[in-house]
């Protein structure tokens, strides 16, 4: 420092030498040299500080990710290794659940199928029903005059049938039809080449 204070001092002499103006180096002006000098040289120390804290912070952070990437990539392994696994049973799961949907398609399909029968049974059973109904209906106006005309028959006319030792062939007709709507047996029957029902002379 004090090399450079008296390089100050002759450069002010040839200063004065050249342009005949006078510049003074005094111990006032070392003072404020040594003085900026330090001041300068505690901001620069203090910058210097600064960037290797951080770059101690830095290298710090780097120490730490380094272990925090080795211990990231044995969980890696780890993790790898158990992903292959569940891969594998997602695998079987998944062919498990396609066998299964398969399956209930084919039980869909059949059910549909019975479904289709039963509704197909069933509108023919509707049908049927309503042609029974039909001729029920149709058939009530003969039923009420049959009706109306049992109420007309009386045991005097049941003990005229009775007493007949051939009766006609009608009135065995009815009586055969009568046995057969109460359920009871009916006497075998032997033809009669005297009395046909059919007219064969027609």
């Amino acid at each position: 420092m004090g090399y450079i204070h008296d390089g100050v001092a002759e450069a002010c002499v040839k200063y004065f030498e050249r342009f005949r103006r006078s510049t003074h180096v005094t111990p006032k002006s070392y003072l404020s040299f040594i003085a900026n000098y330090k001041e300068i040289y505690l901001e620069k120390c203090k910058q210097k500080n600064d960037m290797a804290q951080r770059m101690n912070t830095g290298l710090d952070k780097l120490n730490e990710a380094s272990v925090s990437v080795a211990e990231l990539s044995e969980e890696l392994v780890v993790k790898e290794k158990e992903l292959a696994v569940s891969s594998v049973k997602a695998e079987k799961v998944l062919a498990d659940v396609t066998v299964q949907a398969e399956a209930a398609e084919v039980a869909k399909q059949e059910v549909q199928k019975k479904k289709d029968k039963a509704q197909s049974i069933f509108d023919s059973i509707s049908i049927d029903k309503r042609t029974a109904e039909d001729k029920l209906e149709k058939a009530k106006p003969a039923l009420k005059e049959a009706e109306n005309a049992l109420l007309t028959i009386k045991p005097a006319d049941i003990a005229t049938v009775r007493k007949l030792p051939k009766p006609p062939h009608l009135i065995m007709r009815i009586s055969d039809c009568v046995l057969l709507l109460l359920g009871r047996p009916v006497d075998q029957v032997e033809i009669d080449p005297d009395r046909l029902c059919v007219d064969t002379t027609a």
